[in-house]
């Protein structure tokens, strides 16, 4: 008996030096993705925590009101990026939002090349679109022919991230007029964080180019308007008193086959016999922000057309 124990005591010391006592367990291993369930450092490691699951994404600037009121130029929170409704550009942007008659509006704001901005141009997209649909490579030809100018797209009340009090879907012609404030307001947003940004340019498409038009007929500040594919009473809303009231430049661009707008353009520049007016047509039907893919390869591109135009 005495030799049978010895020889076991002597097999149990030697697994003990070699740290061999039981089964490991599971606790500890399983970790919860990188949060605090879990105790084992395979799972715990920097890997999992990322920015992206310890809120840095979802606290983001812009989504805690920390430019309520228009009292802050705020920036595109960390994972963000590239996601403020335009498409992905090397220029320096920002998404920001500010409120008008109860509305928090949403843009995506391109910065100058200049520490003290002196101009702006704002971009009001058409009906049931938003303001990724401007073409990015408008947007960089504006920001490279205008270096001193900041550039602002935004969605319209009711489109695009604009949509905290309801959508287009609900409104009538006189919600459909109110939309003029957003741009009035953009207006006062710029004014606020950029004080050296005296200067200001709206380019509408379709129904922006009806907001357009009303706020540059109330908002004097308002230097100059280009109308893509304009309506006399689109929606509803009668732009004739604001175009003929406007006392500053306009351009207004319709293609031919789009009957409806090539009549409101023929209307608008009768209308201002006055005042400077630039009227462009293009062949085809197309529409709206559409024009640009459509005259691109022609010799009268409409970007190059508004370019020259602003300047």
């Amino acid at each position: 008996m005495v030799k049978f124990l010895i020889p076991m005591l002597a097999i149990f010391m030697l697994l003990g030096a070699c740290g061999i006592t039981e089964p490991p367990t599971d606790e500890g291993t399983t970790g919860t993705d990188g949060s605090s369930g879990g105790t084992g450092t395979g799972d715990t490691g920097t890997g999992d925590t990322g920015t992206s699951d310890t809120g840095t994404q979802d606290n983001n600037t812009g989504d805690t009101g920390a430019y309520s009121n228009g009292t802050s130029t705020g920036g595109i929170g960390a994972g963000e990026t590239g996601d403020t409704g335009q498409p992905q550009t090397t220029l320096e942007n920002s998404e920001i939002f500010y409120e008008s008659g109860g509305w928090k509006i949403y843009g995506t704001l391109y910065e100058s090349e200049s520490a003290t901005p002196t101009k702006t141009i704002i971009l009001v997209h058409e009906f049931d679109k938003d303001r990724s649909s401007w073409p990015i490579s408008f947007i960089e030809k504006l920001h490279n022919q205008f270096p001193e100018a900041i550039v602002l797209a935004i969605d319209l009340r009711g489109h695009g991230k604009s949509t905290n009090l309801g959508t287009w879907a609900d409104f009538d012609a006189a919600a459909y007029k109110d939309m003029k404030t957003d741009i009035i307001s953009a207006d006062k947003y710029i004014g606020a964080h950029y004080p050296d940004a005296e200067e200001y340019y709206v380019v509408g498409a379709s129904l922006g180019s009806t907001a357009a038009i009303l706020a540059g007929e109330q908002e004097k500040t308002i230097d100059k308007v280009v109308m893509i594919s304009p309506g006399m009473e689109y929606k509803g809303v009668d732009i004739t008193r604001a175009a003929e009231d406007y006392s500053h430049d306009v351009m207004a661009v319709a293609a031919n086959g789009d009957t409806y707008s090539a009549n409101a353009v023929s209307e608008i520049d009768d209308l201002r016999n006055v005042e400077y007016t630039e009227v462009v047509i293009y062949p085809g039907s197309d529409h709206g922000t559409d024009l640009f893919a459509a005259t691109a390869g022609g010799s009268e591109p409409l970007g190059d057309k508004i370019v020259e135009f602003l300047k």
